[in-house]
Order: structure tokens, then sequence, then C-alpha cells
């Protein structure tokens, strides 16, 4: 592995998980799954933003890592594919909200 390849990608992805500081064993472990799979870089980051909004800044690498690897089982790999994945699931879940708001009237 090549850690200047990644140099934008760490400093994007500190920038993202704001509530810790991201180890050195963790950076190698985000690169090692980019390196294995043919998830892009910008993909990985959309998941990261993804996830901290969920879990927030203090959010476990073994979450991220969890997710990311879902995305990569279902082949979502590039920037706009998770990004138009994430837009079907908020809008299902907004969908799924107001049902339920309907049901409890």
């Amino acid at each position: 592995t090549n850690p200047e390849k990644y140099t934008n990608f760490n400093k994007a992805l500190q920038l993202l998980i704001t509530d810790r500081m991201i180890t050195a064993s963790e950076y190698r472990l985000y690169m090692q799954l980019l390196e294995e799979s043919s998830l892009s870089q910008e993909g990985l980051l959309v998941i990261v933003k993804f996830c901290t909004e969920i879990k927030g800044g203090k959010i476990s690498y073994k979450y991220i890592l969890k997710v990311a690897n879902d995305f990569i089982s279902r082949n979502i790999l590039t920037q706009e594919a998770v990004e138009k994945e994430l837009e079907y699931y908020f809008n299902v879940s907004r969908v799924v909200k107001e049902l339920f708001k309907k049901c409890k009237k």
C-alpha cells in the first residue's frame, strides 16, 4: 500500500470523524479495504459521512467497516452509487415514518 496515494482521503476522513483522532492502524484498515475491494475513496467517504450522521463523531471504525463491507457486497462502489443508495434509503425511511404517523391517528 502506498500511503501517499491516500493523503487527501486521510485528511478528508479525519474532517468527518470530528470527536476523536484516527489511529495509524485504523487508517491502515481503511486503506486495506480500498486496496482489496473496488470501493472508491470517494464512495468510502460518503459512507463515513452517512455513518457519522447516524452515530456521531466518536463513531467506531468497526461500524464504518461493517457498513462499507455491506455496500461492497452489494456492488455499490462509486460515490454516485453510494449517494443513490443512501438517497433511496432516506426516501424509504421518510415514507415509512409518514405511514406510521398516519396509523397512529
